[in-house]
């Protein structure tokens, strides 16, 4: 799953007001050049890496302004002959939600504004394992930075127990982006081993030593055995880069790389 958030604009402009001593008063703002940026961002993405469907998060249904701005520009761009062969949906974010944390096989690409898009991808990190599984992309016409989803952490500094693999899929995906596709496939394919021969067994074992406590000794003799019955793991993934150009698509001016004010993670599971 890739969820496309804007990352500019929405209420993380923080536009504040305290209006009186009891009533404060936050602004949305929500652009047309924001909303077509990342839209087209996400439908090129999704053109480039043959991804089958995009679907777009709003509240239209309460904030018509604002969220329906960023819904119709979603409803235009995608409208657009050369996105013909990707099917495309709009969802409320409420609905949305759910199927993320319930039935995550139903979606492919996300694309939404920027708070939905910040809630959302803790929760479909979370299902896929951990928040401290996914990395994230902050890709602009000029520059990008890449992170792990789930911050600096500072409850767990010092303890020795951070999982690494937020960063590592940063990195990764920040290779892919610089053009280093045959560099970001063998540190992805070095974790994805990792995960299958020493974090999986690992996670089997506490399981069967849980289950023993209460359950006689053959069981957690059968459950160790049970290792080469493991579930199925992604094999060895070659990645490339694919330019994915966007901007307006009624202008003569030269296209740049879209995502200007957009922000990218990618999560990775089998459906077992």
């Amino acid at each position: 799953m890739v969820i496309i958030r804007e990352n500019e604009e929405d209420l993380y402009a923080g536009i504040e007001h305290q209006q009186t001593d009891e009533v404060v008063q936050t602004l949305k703002l929500v652009s047309r050049p924001g909303c077509e940026a990342i839209c087209r961002y996400a439908m090129e993405y999704a053109r480039a890496y043959g991804r089958r469907k995009v679907t777009c998060l709003t509240k239209s249904n309460i904030m018509k302004h604002s969220d329906g701005l960023f819904q119709k520009t979603f409803e235009r761009i995608a409208a657009e002959p050369q996105y013909s062969d990707i099917v495309t949906e709009h969802r409320i974010i409420d609905i949305g939600a759910a199927l993320v944390a319930a039935h995550p096989e139903e979606l492919d690409v996300i694309v939404t504004l920027n708070l939905y898009g910040d809630i959302v991808s803790d929760i479909a990190a979370l299902v896929a394992g951990s928040v401290g599984l996914a990395g994230s992309a902050n890709i602009g016409f000029d520059a990008a930075m890449f992170e792990a989803v789930h911050g600096s952490a500072p409850d767990i500094a010092g303890k020795d127990i951070a999982n690494p693999s937020g960063l590592l899929n940063a990195a990764v995906m920040m290779l892919v982006h610089l053009d280093q596709g045959d560099i970001a496939s063998v540190i992805h394919n070095a974790w994805m081993k990792a995960w299958k021969t020493v974090f999986i067994p690992l996670i089997y074992t506490r399981q069967a030593v849980q289950r023993a406590k209460w359950a006689p000794k053959r069981s957690l003799t059968r459950s160790l055995k049970g290792w080469a019955k493991l579930p199925p793991t992604s094999g060895p993934v070659h990645l490339i880069t694919k330019g994915i150009k966007g901007g307006n698509a009624q202008s003569s001016a030269p296209q740049k790389e879209v995502g200007r004010r957009g922000c990218l993670h990618r999560l990775e599971w089998r459906q077992q």
